[in-house]
C-alpha cells in the first residue's frame, strides 16, 4: 500500500530565517528575502485521469486538475504561514508537443502575500491545457537561475513523471546537485502524482541531493496532508513565549512599578533570543529556552518549550518586596536601654530596575522604637529625629527582593 509516500531529506537545510518585507529578491536590510517557484507540469500525461478523484469524463479527475488544486492551496497557505516570500510559476509542456523548449516563466516573481499574485499563479495553472513533454532537468536548472538572488530558495516540482529530454543532457539528479552546490540555500520538493514505483526513484534524488522532500499525491485526501508537510517544511513548527514579571505590592510606596529585565535564552545555542522590561512576547522556532528574570541583584529563571504552529507557552514571575531594618544605639555603639522614641524618614533614591527619583520626592515616615519596613526593591536613605536633632544613616542602603537588609545607626 502506497497511500501517502513522504521522505523528509535534510529538512534542516529548509529551517529559514524570519521573512522579510516584500521587496524583492535583492537583499532587505542585512539579509535577502526568500523565494520559491512552482514547477508546473504541462506535458500530455498529465491528462489522464485519476480514478481516486472521479469518473474519467470529469476534468477535475485529471492529474493536471489535481495539481493545480494543490498548488493553488500550497500558495494560499504558505502566504498564511511565511508572507515574506516572494512567489512565482514555471511551466513546462504547455505550448507545443514534443518540443524539450518549451518551458519558462508563467508567473514573474512577486510578493505571495500580494492576493493579485497568488490570483495570477492560480489563473494560469487553471488555464494550463497539457500538451508537450517532461523535461525536468532543464526546468530546474531554468528555475534555480531565476532564484538567484533570493534565500532561502526553493522550488516545488509538480509532476507525473520522469525526464523525456535526455539529447539536453540535462540529468535532474546530476542538474539538482550542482543547483544546491551553487547555491546551498536552494532547496527542491517533489510532488509527484500517481506516479509509479520505478518512476519515484528516478525523480527521489531530485529531492535528495537538494535537502528536500518527496510526496506522491494518489487520492484526495493526500493534497491536504502534503501541503501541509511541505508548508511545515519551509516553515519550520514554531510557537510563542510570553513572559511577565513585576514585584509584589509593598505597603510602602505603593505607587511605585517596577518592571523587571526578561531575557529569553536559545537553550540549544546559549544565544539570548530577545530582552525586554516588564513583559515579552516573541515567535521562536520550536526547542526549549530559557527565560531569564533580573531585578537588581536578584536573578530568577524558568524553562520552556514550545513546539506547535500557533502554540503558546506563558511564564509569570513576581519577585517579592525586600525588608529594610535599621536598629538605633547609642554613639559608643551599644543599645538603649530604654526603647527610644524616634521618628524615621525612608526615602527612595533609586528602583532596583534602574529607575531614579529627585531628592525628597519618596519618602515614608515612620514611628518606633526601630525601624522594619517593607519595600520594593531599591536604594534608600534612611535619617532618624531624636530629641529634636536629625541623624543620617550614612551610605545609602541597598535592598534586594525577598531579602532583609540590616543596618545601624547612632544616635545622641
Amino acid at each position: 500500500m502506497r497511500g501517502l509516500i513522504l521522505f523528509l531529506l535534510g529538512l534542516a537545510a529548509t529551517a529559514f530565517a524570519q521573512p522579510c518585507p516584500a521587496a524583492g529578491p535583492a537583499e532587505t536590510g542585512d539579509r535577502p528575502r526568500p523565494g520559491l517557484v512552482v514547477i508546473y507540469d504541462g506535458s500530455r500525461s498529465m491528462w489522464t485521469p485519476m480514478p481516486a478523484f472521479g469518473y474519467a469524463i470529469d476534468p477535475k479527475s485529471r492529474r493536471y486538475a489535481v495539481a493545480a488544486d494543490f498548488a493553488k492551496g500550497l500558495v494560499d497557505r504558505i502566504a498564511a504561514a511565511a508572507p515574506g516570500y516572494d512567489a512565482g510559476l514555471f511551466q513546462f509542456g504547455t505550448k507545443r508537443p514534443g518540443d524539450c523548449s518549451d518551458r519558462g516563466l508563467a508567473v514573474g516573481f512577486g510578493p505571495i502575500a500580494d492576493p493579485l499574485q497568488r490570483t495570477r499563479i492560480k489563473d494560469a495553472m487553471s488555464e494550463t491545457r497539457p500538451t508537450g513533454i517532461t523535461p525536468i532537468g532543464a526546468s530546474i536548472e531554468d528555475a534555480a537561475d531565476l532564484l538567484k538572488g533570493y534565500s532561502p530558495a526553493v522550488i516545488f516540482l509538480v509532476t507525473d513523471g520522469a525526464e523525456e529530454c535526455p539529447e539536453l543532457g540535462k540529468d535532474p539528479c546530476d542538474t539538482a546537485a550542482a543547483a544546491k552546490r551553487a547555491a546551498p540555500s536552494l532547496v527542491v520538493h517533489v510532488v509527484g502524482l500517481d506516479l509509479a514505483e520505478g518512476i519515484l526513484k528516478r525523480v527521489a534524488c531530485v529531492a535528495e541531493l537538494s535537502g528536500g522532500s518527496v510526496a506522491v499525491i494518489e487520492k484526495p485526501g493526500d493534497v491536504e496532508r502534503v501541503v501541509t508537510a511541505l508548508t511545515t517544511a519551509i516553515v519550520p513548527p514554531s510557537g510563542t513565549i510570553v513572559a511577565r514579571a513585576d514585584v509584589a505590592p509593598a505597603a510602602t510606596f505603593p505607587a511605585i512599578r517596577q518592571a523587571p529585565k526578561i531575557t529569553l535564552v536559545d537553550e540549544r545555542t546559549g544565544r539570548a533570543v530577545a530582552s525586554e522590561a516588564g513583559t515579552l512576547s516573541r515567535n521562536v522556532p520550536a526547542g526549549a529556552y530559557r527565560v531569564e528574570f533580573q531585578l537588581g541583584s536578584v536573578a530568577r529563571s524558568s524553562r520552556l518549550e514550545t513546539g506547535s504552529i500557533d502554540g503558546e507557552a506563558k511564564v509569570t514571575m513576581t519577585f517579592p518586596f525586600g525588608v529594610l531594618k535599621v536598629e538605633p544605639t547609642l554613639p559608643d555603639g551599644r543599645a538603649f536601654e530604654v526603647e527610644p522614641r524616634i521618628a524615621w524618614t525612608v526615602e527612595l533614591i533609586e528602583t532596583a530596575d534602574g529607575r531614579t527619583y529627585p531628592r525628597g520626592s519618596q519618602t515614608v515616615t515612620y514611628q518606633a522604637p526601630a525601624l522594619r519596613l517593607s519595600v520594593p526593591p531599591g536604594t534608600y536613605r534612611v535619617t532618624a529625629d531624636f530629641d529634636g536633632r536629625t541623624f543620617d544613616g550614612g551610605e545609602p542602603i541597598p535592598v534586594a527582593s525577598g531579602a532583609e537588609t540590616a543596618r545601624s545607626i547612632k544616635v545622641q
